[in-house]
């Protein structure tokens, strides 16, 4: 099944991370300095998760938060 993470809500993108098994912290990261994944990280995202979904997830909520932090 395919999610579409496009216009989503922070509360449904929480949700879905913490479903999936993934622990949230609150970052102590200056909102001027943002760090994004890695691409060795997306890779690794992309290889064990052939369906992509992952990697989908990934993005959005990277993308999310570089929104937030901007």
């Amino acid at each position: 099944m395919s999610i579409e993470w496009k216009n989503v809500t922070d509360d449904a993108l929480i949700e879905e991370v913490r479903r999936r098994g993934f622990t949230i912290r609150d970052a102590q990261i200056s909102p001027k300095r943002w760090v994004g994944l890695h691409e060795h990280e997306l890779l690794v995202l992309e290889y064990n998760d052939p369906s992509g979904e992952r990697l989908k997830l990934a993005k959005a909520v990277e993308s999310k938060l570089k929104e937030k932090n901007t």
